[in-house]
């Protein structure tokens, strides 16, 4: 390695900063992003700076990384390393002790038997990022069409977005195909978007009779709108899609990173995903779009 870089300016040879080694312990929660973030470098540079991370998307608490500070003010000349090909993980987000419950509490509901349960796919801790103020929502539906009970009849569901003081932002209620599907629903341009750094509720819940929702199946999840950093920014303006995903996990933004799986419409990627999280059991039913108020959720555009 040579000891120092130099830059032509004119005819001068100017020393470009001299670089300086540190050491970060990994504290709970902490994620290469954060970290990056917090001492003024790069994923990519730490990536680089610690070959000794078998997988950079799960640090263990008192773990030592090396960080590249600068100790003298630097010249304007950028050196861009090339970027790790690596497949699609997730960076775990801190957990913060979110209430809620990703999975249905109860397996029976309007007198049935769901299968598989009403689940919203959401992280662990059931809070997620997101970067748009317009986000995509997934989540498992089970099947609600049994023999005995007429299409026409199946259990309509509503779909609910809060405010964490109980203001009720976006509600609609639709219906399934009948049989166990994996829903999508990007919040409509007519709702209204979410404000910058703010924490959201949504919940699902199948309306087994809508004047007694005692039998109602309901989970809910946390979502928070923030803005991600320039240097993420700049690389999402010019990355393929896939490679939007990987961008997207390294910095923990769940909810843009399932939803360009879900668009890469690549099966091994989004099994693995769910695999990763403990989901892996929703792997198998079709991915469906809703349409509307009161309408049946059916195939996505672009989607067979």
């Amino acid at each position: 390695m040579f000891p120092k870089w130099f830059v032509v300016l004119g005819c001068a040879l100017v020393p470009l900063p001299s670089l300086a080694q540190t050491i970060y312990t990994v504290q709970p929660g902490d994620t290469l992003y954060q970290i990056a973030r917090t001492q003024a470098t790069s994923v990519v540079e730490l990536i680089q700076r610690n070959p000794q991370l078998q997988d950079p998307d799960r640090l263990a608490v008192g773990q030592k990384l090396m960080i590249k500070t600068k100790v003298a003010p630097p010249v304007a000349a950028v050196v861009t390393p090339p970027q790790p090909r690596r497949p699609l993980t997730l960076t775990t987000l801190p957990n913060r002790g979110v209430p809620g419950n990703r999975e249905g509490a109860a397996a029976i509901g309007c007198g049935k038997t769901y299968e598989p349960p009403l689940t919203v796919l959401v992280p662990q801790q059931n809070l997620g990022l997101t970067s748009t103020a317009q986000p995509t929502f997934f989540w498992v539906t089970p099947k609600l069409h049994w023999q005995d009970v007429p299409l026409e009849k199946v259990p309509q569901l509503a779909f609910s977005l809060w405010g964490m003081d109980g203001t009720l932002v976006f509600k609609t209620v639709f219906r399934s195909h009948g049989m166990a599907e994996v829903t999508r629903l990007t919040l409509p341009t007519t709702a209204p978007r979410l404000a910058m750094g703010q924490t959201y509720r949504w919940t699902v819940s199948v309306l087994c009779n809508p004047k007694d929702t005692s039998e109602d199946a309901l989970v809910e999840a946390r979502i928070q709108h923030a803005l991600p950093v320039p240097e993420l920014q700049s690389r999402l303006a010019t990355a393929p899609l896939a490679e939007q995903g990987r961008l997207f996990a390294l910095a923990g933004f769940w909810y843009d990173m399932l939803r360009v799986t879900a668009d890469l419409q690549e099966r091994a990627r989004w099994t693995e995903l769910l695999t990763r999280e403990g989901l892996g059991a929703f792997t198998q039913p079709p991915l469906l779009c809703w349409q509307g108020e009161g309408l049946s959720t059916a195939p996505c555009p672009n989607q067979g």
